[in-house]
């Protein structure tokens, strides 16, 4: 599968596999494309809302329409999702990826777009845990900026930063899997017993109680998963239990950490916490789907994208 650089004048479509959203929401996303000499296209049904009890972006219908068409269309480069919230679950049967294997696009997103980032790296296509465009446009930092665009743009991804771990003892190689727990966890049903098989799993969540997050750590436990992996990446665990949480309003909860440390004590595989991706400002581009190597230089680790 060859994975190309974005040129000039490139089409990016962006589509809403899940929640609503305004046309404003997408302002400095569309500002960050044409900043970079790529064409916005939107999905035919991008503003369009339906739904009882949730504003979908459309019925289920509209958004497959808009997915579909951005996958088959050789146009365009890359599919930017406008934003997470619910909804990829209800499409992600109905829509066929099969092309993107001989024309590899770029498929970007975070949160609920776990669902689709996991059914793409069970077919071995390589996806792009990242800001969606309306997050981008309200509170993305400057490094989840650098980060999208090095990928977008075929330059070298590699994190050299400073981390919590916990039995760490030499390199780790392996492809890297994973988004959003919470979605993680409802899909374990369906993911095949292989697909967290020698893979580098992150997870992140938030708006979560602590013994909900309890409970699917251990389901996973209870799945099989913690056997397989070569290693765990925690991201952000942001908005955890109530606000009166020490931690509620921070980017990493310390409790959610002990949560997920205590319940895997019996592993000996490499943990890393606190890595600043999720539902945070600071949400750094990942490769899912690619190898990942991470090693240790001094004080902190090296994630490279490039062996």
């Amino acid at each position: 599968m060859k994975i190309k650089s974005l040129l000039i004048n490139d089409k990016v479509a962006i589509v809403a596999p899940s929640g609503y959203l305004n046309k404003d929401d997408l302002n400095k996303a569309i500002q960050f494309l044409k900043e970079n000499n790529l064409i916005p296209v939107f999905g035919k049904n991008l503003f369009k809302k339906s739904g009882t009890g949730y504003n979908f972006a459309g019925t289920d219908v509209q958004r497959v329409y808009d997915f579909q068409e951005a996958i088959n269309n050789k146009n365009i480069k890359a599919i930017w999702c406008a934003r997470g919230g619910y909804g990829a679950v209800k499409i992600i049967d109905k829509l066929d990826f099969s092309s993107l294997k001989n024309n590899f696009k770029w498929i970007i997103g975070y949160s609920d777009i776990t669902i689709i980032h996991n059914k793409l790296n069970a077919l071995k296509i390589p996806s792009l845990h990242a800001v969606t465009a309306k997050s981008f446009s309200t509170n993305a930092s400057i490094e989840s900026y650098i980060s999208l665009k090095k990928v977008l743009f075929k330059k070298k991804l590699k994190y050299n930063i400073e981390l919590k771990s916990k039995n760490y003892r030499n390199e780790i190689k392996g492809k890297l899997v994973g988004g959003n727990l919470s979605l993680i966890y409802s899909q374990l049903g369906v993911l095949k017993k292989t697909f967290f098989k020698n893979k580098i799993l992150f997870i992140e969540d938030w708006h979560e109680d602590y013994y909900h997050l309890d409970r699917m750590i251990m389901n996973m436990k209870r799945n099989g998963v913690f056997n397989q992996i070569k290693a765990l990446v925690i991201g952000s665990f942001t908005k955890m239990d109530d606000k009166d949480n020490l931690f509620y309003n921070k980017d990493f909860d310390e409790t959610a950490n002990k949560i997920i440390t205590d319940e895997l004590e019996a592993y000996n595989f490499p943990i890393f916490y606190n890595f600043p991706a999720g539902h945070i400002n600071d949400n750094r581009a990942l490769i899912f789907g690619l190898n990942l190597s991470i090693t240790k230089n001094k004080d902190n680790f090296v994630f490279d994208f490039n062996k």
